[in-house]
């Protein structure tokens, strides 16, 4: 890779880790103002005791989000 190469992958993977700490405080946030977990939104949802708001929908699609940044994340290379 080039130098600049080298920085722009370097400025898109800060760029990531900061979305991905900014996604973290917010679902936090929903964790503790419903005190439930977001693995558990689903299981919560389905047994009809979280009621689905406007609100609940953000949380869940932040969630979402959250996981699908986390699994762009790139994984050191195997030595």
């Amino acid at each position: 890779m080039t130098m600049t190469a080298d920085r722009e992958t370097l400025v898109l993977e800060e760029n990531l880790h900061r979305l991905i700490r900014d996604y973290e405080r917010r679902v936090l946030g929903f964790e503790a103002r419903y005190e439930i977990e977001s693995a558990d939104l689903a299981v919560e949802l389905a047994a009809g005791r979280l009621r689905e708001t406007a609100e609940v929908a953000e949380w869940v699609i932040t969630w979402r989000t959250l996981e699908a940044l986390r699994s762009e994340v790139p994984t050191a290379p195997v030595a």
